[in-house]
């Protein structure tokens, strides 16, 4: 009899969280809710965990326990309210319905794995099954703060500072066995940027072939004395190795270094929204969003453009509240000095890992 208790406790708690987290979800959804003003928020949070206890008890027959619930629920977003405290009232409870109802529905499978008297065979499968819950819900809770955090948080936004000195940049554009029509968009494209310092090198990394390389130097001379052309063969180190020598042979008044893939096209006003962030010294590399195009008619690009679209819309605003973004290579800039002092890129052909 306690045990079958223990467990209905549990299983109330379940459900009980999970209600929480629908109304508040539901709450959330209105346009403009999750980031009420500060009194209009508690009013919706209170009118969403009231529903959620009126649904409770008619649903588990026990309004002491949707009470003693509701009390848990408003211990924890007042916690994680007072640790993230530019997060609205609504967005607070959302997330913390997402803990509560994750830890909750973890218990209760855990007890329903240990606690019945499974055989060894069947506890073993439900062990693994358990391992692979509690990764699951906590990499959901992971996307759950990120999003939270991101459509919660409410401070003003951020402006984009032009810059006062405009130092030079150089932008570098790698290439291996890449045909000149590939690179020709991406080229043209930075031909066309509004900064007045600027240099483009195009780097040709162990091409082997003149007929390919070639016509791609033939581009560069066409393009204008902003673009310089390097072409190495052997050279070791992958893309990494070729941008790195291609940076030694930079000349010293370039400040700024931008790694900008072959099949990219660049807007013109790239480098003047970008440049002002190194005005302060103490920024070492800004990093710029990027999307897929011509992703409409393919669900396979589909899947990759809503992936980069949530990790540069979602993931990389949450990190930058914590002064925890990565350096994603293309489409980034980093200080040269910066780059100089970890040591140039690493690895078989990425980016610098800072």
């Amino acid at each position: 009899m306690m045990s079958d208790r223990r467990a209905r406790v549990l299983l109330e708690a379940v459900v009980f969280f999970s209600l929480c987290l629908g109304t508040t979800s539901l709450a959330a959804l209105v346009p403009r809710v999750i980031r009420a003003p500060f009194w209009l928020s508690l009013f919706i949070v209170w009118g969403a965990l009231a529903l959620a206890a009126l649904i409770a008890s008619y649903v588990l027959g026990d309004p002491t326990a949707a009470l003693y619930l509701s009390f848990v629920v408003v211990v924890v977003t007042l916690l994680f309210r007072a640790a993230q405290r530019r997060w609205s009232w609504v967005g607070t409870q959302l997330f913390s319905n997402v803990v509560l109802a994750s830890l909750a529905y973890l218990v209760y499978a855990a007890w329903q794995t240990y606690a019945r008297g499974l055989s060894a065979g069947v506890m073993a499968a439900s062990t693994l099954l358990l391992l692979f819950e509690i990764a699951a819900l906590a990499l959901s809770v992971s996307y759950a703060f990120e999003i939270v955090d991101v459509l919660s948080r409410r401070e003003r936004p951020l402006t984009r500072p032009r810059s006062q000195s405009q130092p030079w940049v150089a932008l570098q554009v790698a290439s291996y066995n890449e045909p000149v029509d590939i690179l020709r968009p991406t080229l043209e494209s930075l031909a066309r940027l509004d900064y007045p310092h600027l240099i483009v090198q195009v780097v040709d990394n162990n091409t082997s072939d003149p007929a390919v390389w070639q016509p791609l130097q033939q581009l560069c001379e066409q393009l204008g004395p902003r673009f310089q052309f390097l072409h190495l063969e052997p050279w070791p180190g992958f893309k990494a190795g070729a941008l790195n020598e291609a940076t030694r042979r930079l000349a010293p008044q370039v400040e700024i270094i931008g790694i900008i893939d072959a099949d990219y096209i660049v807007e013109p006003h790239f480098l003047q929204a970008m440049v002002g962030h190194f005005d302060d010294p103490t920024v070492a590399f800004a990093q710029s969003s990027q999307n897929y195009r011509d992703w409409q008619d393919s669900s396979y690009l589909r899947g990759l453009f809503y992936s980069f679209r949530y990790f540069f819309d979602v993931t990389m605003p949450a990190r930058a509240h914590r002064n925890a973004i990565i350096f994603c290579g293309t489409m980034g800039l980093i200080r040269r000095s910066a780059l100089t002092e970890i040591g140039g890129l690493r690895g078989r052909d990425d980016a610098a890992r800072l």
